[in-house]
């Protein structure tokens, strides 16, 4: 039985899957972040219903979420 070393070419090198990590990172973070804007929502109104779904949101709450 013998023993082959792995070759560089085999696997991606170190700085690409660094990059890949950083993009799909990238991604999720967008993904996570964009819905509220293409919906007409405002962010700050989706916050709020997320922490307490009951209340009707006033202006002074909406614009202590903002801050």
């Amino acid at each position: 039985m013998s023993v082959t070393s792995v070759t560089t070419g085999a696997r991606p090198s170190r700085w690409r899957a660094v990059l890949g990590r950083l993009t799909t990172g990238a991604a999720s973070l967008t993904a996570e972040a964009l819905p509220p804007w293409p919906s007409g929502n405002d962010p700050a109104l989706t916050v709020l219903r997320a922490r307490s779904v009951d209340q009707d949101p006033t202006p002074a709450q909406l614009t202590s979420v903002r801050k």
